[in-house]
């Protein structure tokens, strides 16, 4: 291997174009960052800007993506380019990598997370409809949810049949069910 750029064995450029970062072992992959020296504590690798509009960003992507660009991360910006101040997202990215579509997870410094919006109000926000489907254990349902209060007993919701059952602590005699024409038992 012949090295293109060689700073003390800690930034190499090789002849086929992969950057090694504190290796001289070249594993084959385009950029690879090792702590291979024995020293303790966190690693960091930072991509930083102080841009004002799009913030700054990470994209992945592969070239028989044809729907987008790929997907991506992305902190700050002014909340029409990027999350906004003190968020980090996770979205798509068109097809020439200038715009993300932030609003498919985004996480706040209050340590609320958004799923399908920017601006989550608890600690986990649904933007416009949350979808639950399959077999989950309660009820003999179909789809449901349970609602708890940390170990405390809590109430089952689930959709089976085409009525709405509500039982606390998935007890029988506890609850109640609203039927798909509206009557409630």
């Amino acid at each position: 291997m012949a090295n293109l750029s060689n700073i003390n064995d800690k930034f190499l450029v090789t002849t086929g174009g992969n950057v090694l970062i504190g290796t001289t072992a070249d594993a084959g992959s385009r950029l690879q960052v090792s702590n291979l020296d024995g020293a303790t504590g966190y690693k960091t690798a930072r991509f930083h800007s102080n841009a004002t509009g799009g913030g700054t960003r990470v994209i992945i992507t592969n070239t028989v993506n044809t729907s987008s660009g790929g997907y991506g991360f992305s902190t700050g910006g002014d909340g029409t380019d990027g999350p906004g101040a003190d968020k980090f997202s996770i979205g798509s990215f068109n097809s020439d990598n200038t715009y993300i579509n932030f609003k498919m997870m985004t996480f706040v410094s209050s340590g609320n997370v958004g799923i399908g919006t920017t601006a989550p109000t608890s600690p986990t926000s649904v933007g416009t409809f949350l979808e639950i489907r399959g077999r989950n254990g309660i009820g003999g349902g179909t789809a449901g949810i349970v609602l708890k209060d940390y170990d405390n007993d809590g109430w089952d919701i689930w959709n089976s049949g085409g009525q709405l059952n509500f039982k606390y602590n998935n007890d029988q005699a506890v609850g109640f069910f609203i039927t798909s024409a509206g009557d409630t038992t």
